[in-house]
This record gives structure tokens, C-alpha cells and sequence, in this order.
């Protein structure tokens, strides 16, 4: 049957059998059907995405935790539901129900859950992050976005087809049952009375609070936020055990992102906790530089009398090595061989955590000696005071006089802006670019690199060319590409492990290998030459929030061999990226005036002493035995335990360590907010380099 303008009514399947008549005098009947087909579907689809994902990540849970696991995200999960429908119950609420539109909107919410979970699930796959961590973070850079969507069309084209092929087949449904739905709205407040729309507008309030947190803080009275808010993943809702990995497949994709992601990118930041001075006192204690009222208040004179005969250095920051990485084996075969191996031979610094989750933070971190203050950024970028402020890199401290300052980057990505901020830091910088027309008529292109860059084997000989023609002593701050989704290797070097992530992993320990030898055999005073190996950030997906953000520190040269043993002790040493060149300056010996946050692990000093850690969503502060964290900017916070294995609980022992726990905050926000003042306030290092400190 056909209503007055020619639309078929709701008719077949869980809806029956309905007359224009029937719909107006009962249309709840034909609401509550929709409404039960929309969230048994899907609650279904979520229960589904969540066990696969377990299987996939966490495939050693007993039964009870996937329940446990499955009970929590299903919270997630109505809460979503409710805001859903309880929109569309207000969008309806005066201008009547029209059944077409409410099946339109509901189908049209359970493609973006299924599209969200699908995402979700590739992207944790391919990138350890969730899809929109990553689209928040890079909505402004689509080149970011193509990298990391780039091995669904190159090298997984199945799931391409399996998607787009659903994607139509949904489109085909719609198409068929729209019309079968009335477009008159049907008076659904007016048919029920006084009393029933007070009713219905309970329900729709009460839709509208089903978030956990919020019913959380109501019953407990919880520090938790309230409403949409971000904040909701530093609940400990989502910290029921100590893999990471579980905690994630509580996550529902759609729901984190509007009451998370989406919030905390329009959000203001937050305003400054400490006041400047006390923090900038409290930092100067905590880094050992003198109280100063100067206009650099981080001036401090580094002392060495160590004689090594050092007088190049090569610092390689290796895209996504994680330290867990490095000690992992196959069926009893190291995946790295050559970088295990150099925790034995050189120095090296097993409790070194990532300055920040992204190569723009780590690079930061390492040039300047200043942790990047990304947590409450909107989008991750260099803003104009990063690249553009004076600090105390190599390049200035060491001079141009005597030595030539290099950077060389690998990868495509952002590589205008690298090479802005590695120039204005005094370096001869060489993108991708570069390298790519260097090599384009010598190797095939598939030998030659990716959508993500030039792979490192081809790229670090191309540096060793250059290093080797270098006619003055130099330094070299090389960035590579390959260990980084879409983890494809050159089709000559073939498939020595099974696994696509563990292959590239292995291919870059067997380029760094031979980009050394290489050194070894023909680089002029390689006997003088220092060389430092570190990651720019992780890429694991270890159990463990500690161990996630854990980065391997190397160093070498010839006279280093014969002294690392003195060093033993300082391997204890908590460590990040900005610690780098004040040790590499300890090495160097000599007399240099710096002003960064960061320590030589080499100093007595450096024992005990805490380091800072963070990504896009959280700050984390690590000292002795305990790790604090931050979720900003809910202000939630955090207090864990590190275990002899330096991982840390999921239990939170803020209130059990009340006085360990205040102690940590106040020095996180100290040292996290004066690197925020003095990088903003262009207020870190003098032109007049060393000769400002007499």
C-alpha cells in the first residue's frame, strides 16, 4: 500500500505488515522496532569487532577476560547507542517522526560504526594507534594520511575490494528499503498525551547520560570529568589490566572519538598549574643549573676532562625503534643480530624512554635539549617558534668555523618543514628529494624506496658517500624512513621473516650494520668519530604502558671501547632524547656553555634524576621506581609502580603513594611548563654561544 504521496509504508521483514492508519495511530510500535533491529545489530557488530580484536593482539586471554573485557566496552557501546538515538529524539521532538529519515540515520550510524571498527582494527595493526588518534593528529596533512592508508590499497587489496564491495551493498539496501518507509511525519508527541511526552523526554535525557564516567562521578563521587569532555581514556575504566593491548579492546572507536579525541582538539589549552618562577626554580634544581635572574635561566657551564680523541659525530635516529625490538627473536633467531650484539660492545643505555610518540617531538627533543610540548597541541607540526627559535644544538655549540653540520632525512613526510628547522639550526640539510634524484637512474625504482620514503639500506650508503667525501671534521643528524608502515622492504632483499614488520625490522639492522662497516673500512678518522644510534620514537605494541614508550641508546667510537666499563652504573640512569647531546658534549671533552633541559647520563648528577615522556593525548614523568601520568586536557592523573622488569602496573597507586604522587606532579608540571615558557618565549640559548657562561 502507498501513502498520499505515493511512498510505500513500513511493510515486510521485523517491521510486518503496516497501514498509513496504523502508523499514525501506533507509531511506537513501529519506533521500538527500529530501535530493537538498530541496537541488537549493532551491539552484535561491536561484541564481533571486540573479539576479533582480541584474537588478533591478545590471543592468550582466558575466557573470563574476554567477558570482562566485552562487559566494559559494552558500556561504551549503549552509551553511544543512547546519544545516538537520543539525538535523533530531539531532532524529532517538534517536527514530527518521519520513519524515512530516523531509517536513514540509523543505518547511516551503524555504517560509521562498522567503517570505525574496521579502521580501527587496521590501524592498530599497521601502526600500534587508533584511527582517530592518527586523522586528528594529521587532519591538516593528508600526505600523512595517504602513508598510513597506503598499505590497504598497495599491499592488501583484498580487504580494498571486501570493503568497497560491502560499502555497495549496503548502499543497495538502503536504496531498496528507503522507500518502503513513509516520509510523512507521524505526531508521535502529540499521539501520547501530557504525561507520555514528559516520559519520552526522560528517556531522551536519560539517553543522553548513559556515558560510564558520568554515572561513575554521580555514584562516587569520582574526579572524572563530566559530559563530553575528553579525558574518558585515562579512565580506569579502561585500565582493568596491565596489557595495553586488552584495555584497547575496550575501546569503542566511534564513542572515543566524540567524547575524546574530537572535544580535545577544539579544546583551549590549559592554562599554566605552577607559577613561572616556581617552576623554573624548581627545574633548575632538578637539572643541577645554578639559580640565575639572566635572560637564558638555563645557562650552565658542561665541564669534561675525559680525552677520547673525538672529533666526528654521527647521531641515526631509526624510524620506530622500539628497545623491545632489538632483543626480539624468531624461532630462537634474532631479529636484530647486529643491534643486540652492540648492547654488549658499545654503551649502552637500556632506560632511555621516547621523548614523544612522533618524529617531530623526538627530533625536537634531540636538537634542542627542550621536551616538545605536544600533549596539548591540536595537531603535531612544527609551529613557527619551534623552527624558527636559537638553541643549543650541536651545530651552535660546536661552531662553523672548524666543522661542517649535516642532516639527512629519509623519509617524504613534512620534509619542507625538517629541513627549515634543521637550517635555521646552522645544518646542510638533504630531504627525500634529494636522495631520490641522486639514485633515480642507478636502481630500479621499487630498490629504490616507497610511498614513505627512501629505503635505508640505499639511503644510509648515501650518506656514507658524503660523510666519507666530507673535507672538515663534521657532525651528521641522519633520520631514516623504512621501520614504519607500510613496513615494505626492497623486493631483492626478499622475506627473510614471515611477518612484514619483523622482515623491515631486520632489514634496517642489516643496513645499519653495513651503513657501520661501511664507516669502519673507509671513512677518514673513523677512529675519531663518535657514533650514536637511538630510535625517534617506538612502534611496539608491547604489553605494557612502560615498555611502549622504551627506546634503545647507543654509543661508540674506538677510544669509548677501552673506558665503557667505568660507565656500568649509569646504565641505571632514567634517559630521553634530551639528554643526547650533553653526554655526546661529556664524550667530546672540553668546556660548553648549554642551556637545554637535558644531562649527560655520564654525570654522577644524572643519578636519580626524572625524565619526561608524552604523546598527543598524554604526559608521562618517570623517575626511580614510579611512572606518572597525564591526560590532558581532562587533568586527569595518575600514579604506577615500575616493576624490576621496568614495566609498570595498570593499578593505580596515587592515593597509596600520596606524598610520591605530589612530589611527581609538581616536578612534571615544573619541568613540562618551563619548556613550555622558554620554547614559546624564544628565551633558550644566546647568539653569543659559549662565551655567554664567562
Amino acid at each position: 500500500m502507498k501513502d498520499k504521496d505515493g511512498s510505500l509504508l513500513p511493510c515486510t521483514g521485523v517491521f510486518g505488515a503496516l497501514t498509513v492508519s496504523q502508523v499514525m495511530d501506533n507509531p511506537a510500535k513501529v519506533l521500538i522496532r527500529l530501535l530493537l533491529a538498530f541496537v541488537i545489530g549493532n551491539g552484535l557488530l561491536f561484541f564481533a569487532y571486540r573479539l576479533f580484536f582480541l584474537w588478533s593482539f591478545a590471543s592468550d586471554l582466558t575466557a573470563s577476560d574476554v567477558i570482562g573485557v566485552s562487559l566494559r566496552g559494552l558500556r561504551f557501546d549503549v552509551a553511544l547507542m543512547g546519544l545516538e538515538t537520543g539525538l535523533l529524539g530531539l531532532a524529532f521532538w517538534w517536527r514530527g517522526l518521519r520513519f524515512r529519515a530516523l531509517f536513514t540515520a540509523l543505518l547511516g550510524f551503524t555504517y560509521v560504526h562498522a567503517l570505525a571498527c574496521f579502521s580501527n582494527y587496521l590501524f592498530f595493526q599497521e601502526r600500534g594507534q587508533h584511527f582517530w588518534e592518527m586523522f586528528m593528529a594529521n587532519v591538516t596533512e593528508p600526505k600523512e594520511m595517504y602513508i598510513a592508508v597506503a598499505p590497504l590499497f598497495f599491499h592488501q587489496p583484498v580487504l580494498a575490494v571486501l570493503l568497497a564491495g560491502a560499502s555497495l551493498g549496503l548502499a543497495a539496501f538502503w536504496s531498496r528499503m528507503r522507500p518502503r518507509f513513509s516520509k510523512v511525519p507521524a505526531n508521535f508527541v502529540a499521539a501520547v498525551g501530557g504525561r507520555g511526552r514528559a516520559i519520552i523526554l526522560l528517556l531522551i535525557l536519560f539517553s543522553l547520560s548513559l556515558e560510564p564516567i558520568i554515572i561513575k562521578r554521580m555514584i562516587r563521587k569520582t574526579e572524572w570529568p563530566i559530559g563530553l569532555r575528553p579525558g574518558i581514556a585515562a579512565s580506569t575504566l579502561y585500565r582493568g589490566w596491565s596489557d595495553y593491548r586488552v584495555n584497547q579492546g575496550i575501546v569503542n572507536p566511534v564513542f572515543d572519538f566524540v567524547t575524546y579525541h574530537l572535544p580535545g582538539s577544539l579544546s583551549l589549552h590549559r592554562q599554566f598549574t605552577l607559577d613561572r618562577a616556581e617552576a623554573l626554580a624548581m627545574t633548575r634544581a632538578l637539572i643541577g643549573a645554578p639559580q640565575s635572574s639572566g635572560a637564558y635561566p638555563l645557562l650552565r657551564e658542561i665541564r669534561s676532562d675525559l680525552s677520547l680523541g673525538i672529533e666526528n659525530v654521527i647521531l641515526l635516529q631509526v624510524e620506530g625503534l622500539s628497545d623491545s625490538y632489538v632483543h626480539l627473536e624468531v624461532k630462537g633467531r634474532p631479529v636484530m643480530p647486529f643491534l643486540q650484539r652492540l648492547t654488549r660492545e658499545w654503551l649502552y643505555f637500556p632506560k632511555v624512554i621516547q621523548s614523544f610518540n612522533a618524529t617531530d617531538g623526538s627530533v625536537f627533543a634531540t636538537f634542542t635539549g627542550f621536551p616538545e610540548t605536544f600533549v596539548e597541541r591540536n595537531a603535531v607540526d612544527f609551529l613557527e617558534y619551534d623552527s624558527g627559535g636559537h638553541y643549543a644544538s650541536l651545530s651552535r655549540l660546536l661552531g662553523e668555523r672548524n666543522y661542517q653540520h649535516f642532516f639527512f632525512q629519509a623519509f617524504r613526510h613534512r620534509t619542507a618543514q625538517y629541513l627549515a628547522f634543521a637550517r635555521n639550526q646552522g645544518y646542510q640539510a638533504y630531504g627525500v628529494d634529494y636522495f631520490e634524484s641522486r639514485l633515480g637512474g642507478g636502481l630500479p625504482k621499487a630498490e629504490v624506496g616507497n610511498v614513505l620514503g627512501v629505503f635505508d639500506g640505499v639511503f644510509l650508503q648515501e650518506v656514507a658517500d658524503a660523510l666519507i667525501r666530507a673535507p672538515k671534521k663534521f657532525t651528521a643528524h641522519i633520520v631514516t624512513a623504512t621501520s614504519h608502515s607500510p613496513w615494505t622492504t626492497p623486493p631483492s632483499f626478499g622475506a627473510v621473516f614471515d611477518e612484514k614488520v619483523i622482515n623491515s625490522f631486520h632489514y634496517v639492522d642489516r643496513s645499519l650494520e653495513a651503513f657501520v662497516e661501511r664507516l669502519r673500512k673507509e671513512l677518514p678518522r673513523f677512529d675519531r668519530t663518535l657514533i650514536v644510534i637511538v630510535a625517534d620514537h617506538t612502534s611496539t605494541r608491547a604489553p605494557d604502558l612502560l615498555r611502549r614508550i622504551h627506546v634503545p641508546l647507543f654509543f661508540f667510537s674506538t677510544g669509548l671501547l677501552r673506558e665503557k666499563d667505568r660507565w656500568l652504573k649509569q646504565r641505571e640512569i632514567w634517559g630521553s632524547h634530551i639528554d643526547i647531546v650533553p653526554t655526546i658534549l661529556d664524550l667530546l671533552g672540553g668546556h660548553y656553555c648549554y642551556s637545554g633541559m637535558g644531562q649527560s647520563l655520564l654525570s654522577a648528577t644524572a643519578l636519580g634524576k626524572g625524565v619526561l615522556s608524552g604523546s598527543r593525548g598524554e604526559g608521562y614523568y618517570v623517575k626511580d621506581q614510579f611512572a606518572f601520568r597525564y591526560a590532558s586536557p581532562s587533568g586527569a592523573m595518575s600514579l604506577h609502580a615500575i616493576g624490576s622488569d621496568q614495566g609498570s602496573g595498570g593499578t593505580d597507586v596515587a592515593q597509596e603513594q600520596a606524598m610520591v604522587f605530589e612530589q611527581m606532579r609538581r616536578e612534571y608540571f615544573a619541568l613540562y611548563e618551563t619548556s613550555k615558557h622558554l620554547t614559546r618565549e624564544r628565551n633558550a640559548f644566546p647568539s653569543s654561544g659559549t662565551g655567554a657562561c664567562k
